[in-house]
Formats: C-alpha cells, sequence, structure tokens
C-alpha cells in the first residue's frame, strides 16, 4: 500500500512552531503509590508544566501550521495521486482551516533517475576502487596458495625425518655390541639401565643460606611477637629491618606493649656477621615451621551460627536458637539482634514493611498473606493503597486454601527474603 509513497517520492514538510510563553515550572518523578502494586512500583509526574500566561497546561513545543510538498513520478496513475492525498491527509492531520497546505507536484521522472544510476559506474573513482579490489583479491589468493605449499613441505619433512628416527631406533635395537671387547667400539653400551644412585644432602632441609625473613610476614602481628618472646635480646632489633616497611608499620601499629625494649636494642645492639645472621634466621625459621605446624585454626563460629539459623525455615531457626540459649545465654543474648526470626515481622516499623512489598515478588506476598493470621496481614494491607489491597486480596480468592505443607513453603520463601531486603545474613 505504501508503494506510491515510498522509494519514488521526495516529501519536504515545513512546520510552523510554537514555544510555550512566559516561565516554565519545572517537574520531576515521585512514586504513585495509588497505582502501584507490590513488587511493580509506578513512578508519575511531581508537577504539571504550566504558561503562567495562559494559566493551562502547555506543551514544551506545539504544532501550529504544516506545509508538506511530495514530489512525484510525471507519469504516475490518478490513482495513486488520489491514495498519497488522502492518506497523508489522515496521517498529518491536515487542517485548511488553521493554513495548513497539502500540494503534490509531478516534476520526478524515472527514466532519468534510471540514467544516473548507470552513469554511477562509468565513474573513475569507483572504476579505481574495482580495480584495487580485484587487485587486493589476486594477491590473497597467491599468498593462501604460497602458504599451504610451505605447510606441505614441512608437513612432508616431518614425515621423513620421523621415518628416519623409527628406522634408527630399529637400528639400535638390533645392534649388539661385543662384549668380550667392548674397546673395539666406543659406541657400545649395557644393555640394562644404569643403576641410579640418590645421594642425600647431609644439610638439613630447614637450614638456609640467605638472610631472608620475610617468612615471618605470613604471620599475625600477636602471633609474630609470640614467636619472638622467648628470643635473647637484640634478635628483633635484627629482624625487624629485614622486613617489608608495610609489615614493619603494621606491627608499630598494633604493638601494645612498650617500644622502649625494642629502640634500646636496636641503638645498642653491637654490629653482626653475616654468618651470625644466618644462624638467627635458621632458628627463627625452625620455629616458624613448628608454629604453624602446631597452631590451632580457629572458626568464626558465631557468625557460622548467625548465618545458618538466618537460612533456616521458622520452626527450626526457632529452635536452635533456642538450644542455643540453653547452652550459652551470654552468646545467644549477643547474636539475638542479629537474627531476625518469624515473630519479628509484627516488630517492623512501616517503612521496613513498605520497603518489603515494594521488593517482593507478587507471587511470594500473595501466598504468603494467604498463610498466616489477621495481625499480620493487616500490617501489610494498612502499607498499600487502596488499589493494590483490593488486587491482593482478589489474588488470595483466586488462590484458594493452602495446605499446610504449602503454607510452610509460603512462610518460608518469604522470611528468607525479607531477611535479603532487611540484610539479615
Amino acid at each position: 500500500m505504501l508503494l506510491p509513497i515510498v522509494g519514488k517520492t521526495i516529501v519536504i514538510v515545513d512546520l510552523v512552531l510554537k514555544y510555550p510563553s512566559g516561565e516554565l515550572t519545572a517537574f520531576g518523578m515521585e512514586l504513585d503509590k495509588e497505582r502501584s502494586l507490590p513488587g511493580l512500583p509506578i513512578a508519575k509526574s511531581k508537577d504539571f508544566l504550566y504558561s503562567k500566561s495562559e494559566e493551562q497546561i502547555a506543551f514544551p513545543t506545539q504544532i501550529i501550521k504544516k506545509k508538506i510538498f511530495v514530489y512525484v513520478d510525471k507519469n504516475i496513475a490518478p490513482q495513486k495521486e488520489n491514495f498519497i492525498i488522502q492518506n497523508v491527509t489522515d496521517w498529518f492531520n491536515i487542517d485548511d482551516t488553521k493554513g495548513d497546505i497539502l500540494e503534490i507536484r509531478k516534476v520526478l521522472d524515472m527514466s532519468e533517475r534510471l540514467e544516473v544510476e548507470v552513469n554511477f559506474f562509468e565513474d573513475p573513482i569507483f572504476i579505481l576502487l574495482v580495480l584495487l579490489f580485484l587487485v587486493s583479491l589476486i594477491l590473497v589468493v597467491i599468498f593462501n596458495s604460497k602458504i599451504r605449499k610451505l605447510t606441505n613441505s614441512m608437513k612432508n619433512i616431518n614425515i621423513a625425518g620421523f621415518d628416519k628416527a623409527i628406522q634408527a631406533l630399529s637400528n639400535l635395537q638390533n645392534y649388539r655390541c661385543d662384549t668380550n671387547n667392548p674397546l673395539k667400539n666406543s659406541d657400545c653400551f649395557p644393555r640394562e639401565p644404569l643403576p641410579i644412585r640418590i645421594v642425600e644432602s647431609n644439610e638439613s632441609e630447614d637450614k638456609d643460606d640467605s638472610i631472608d625473613f620475610h617468612f615471618l610476614e605470613n604471620l599475625s602481628i600477636n602471633d609474630f611477637v609470640q614467636l619472638l618472646k622467648d628470643e635473647r635480646a637484640g634478635t628483633l632489633a635484627v629482624v625487624l629491618p629485614n622486613l617489608s616497611s608495610e609489615y614493619a608499620n603494621k606491627f608499630f601499629i598494633e604493638y601494645n606493649e612498650d617500644y622502649n625494649i625494642i629502640l634500646k636494642d636496636m641503638f645498642t645492639s653491637s654490629q653482626k656477621t653475616k654468618e651470625e645472621i644466618k644462624q638467627i634466621r635458621n632458628v627463627l625459621y625452625k620455629k616458624y615451621r613448628n608454629f604453624i605446624a602446631n597452631k590451632k585454626v580457629t572458626f568464626e563460629n558465631r557468625e557460622n551460627l548467625i548465618s545458618i539459623i538466618n537460612h533456616l525455615p521458622p520452626q527450626k531457626a526457632t529452635m536452635l536458637f533456642e538450644q542455643t540459649k540453653n547452652i550459652n545465654s551470654e552468646i545467644a543474648e549477643e547474636i539475638r539482634d542479629q537474627i531476625f526470626f518469624f515473630e519479628d515481622i509484627l516488630k517492623l516499623d512501616d517503612t521496613a514493611i513498605g520497603k518489603i512489598i515494594l521488593e517482593v515478588e507478587h507471587n511470594i506476598l500473595v501466598s504468603f498473606l494467604a498463610s498466616i493470621g489477621n495481625e499480620v496481614q493487616k500490617k501489610f494491607f494498612q502499607n498499600m493503597s487502596e488499589r493494590a489491597t483490593l488486587i491482593i486480596k482478589e489474588d488470595k480468592d483466586v488462590l484458594g486454601s493452602l495446605s499446610q505443607q504449602e503454607q510452610e513453603k509460603a512462610k518460608n520463601e518469604m522470611l528468607l527474603e525479607i531477611r535479603r531486603i532487611l540484610n539479615f545474613k
């Protein structure tokens, strides 16, 4: 249907625009609580644009008058010309009373257009580009053929070399030495494999000729102090200068004991030879290895317990916490604020409830409200708009009564979502 217009016409549109007069009030966006649904917030304009001079709603730009000139083929059929006039008038809402103009001008000649396209192929620049493309294509073909020949040649060389290697190996296997006179042939070798003797080192694996103390940086500052506390005076004065500046700075920041002993050792310690420093290093390395081997690994048991409880269903979470309270009431009291139980929902303020309504999925919220008592339902409904409340209640009716297993599943899913939204990890 668009053939009379698309591809065979030139359309020039001249618009007369009107801009709103006076100052405009800026507007922003805000949450539309009446239209928003749980899990589907809707935004609305915070304010409208008003023209203060006319005291009516104004748009940034208004089209006052339209002038449309359609250039078509000289030989266009009358039916097609009428089609263009009728549809353009409807599309652009041409109104003569407002001064709108729609004019059809029969000036195009499709035969001239064809000649232009034919002359394009006679353009010297186009011909030059075509020649360059052909030359590049020929060079690529030649290059590929050379690469193919080189690849085949290398393949043949590898096959020939492999065959020679197989033949040489066969000759070696069939070769027999004159064992009675081994000097007769210098290439004679025994058929039995040579014995391998492992030479044990007399030096201890812990001994190292270097004076590198950086292995100590794997320790925490407390462990570092613990390792060196029984060493004789002056050892710390030797170790600290051989550690990185970052670790040394960390040591002085976290070291809570008297600095005077360290400073005294650093200033009064006599010079030591390289051999003496090596001996100190080897002693500390042995102590370091023993310390690491015997150090007990500690676990963040409280954080792990909190995380476990916050990922359990309501009944299991409550039961595990009660058992923790019976074993150690102090620890239970310390971690209580970091755990969210099902009964804590009634303690949430309206801001938290509103955040949960907006972020939780609609289906989860409907199933949850269909599985709980009126007190919790009321807390959620009072933080919804009337429209959202009506939709939730209609979806609850469609959902019907849930089994005990379905209710527990809905409560568990909602509890996990609340913990996630309120950052209970």
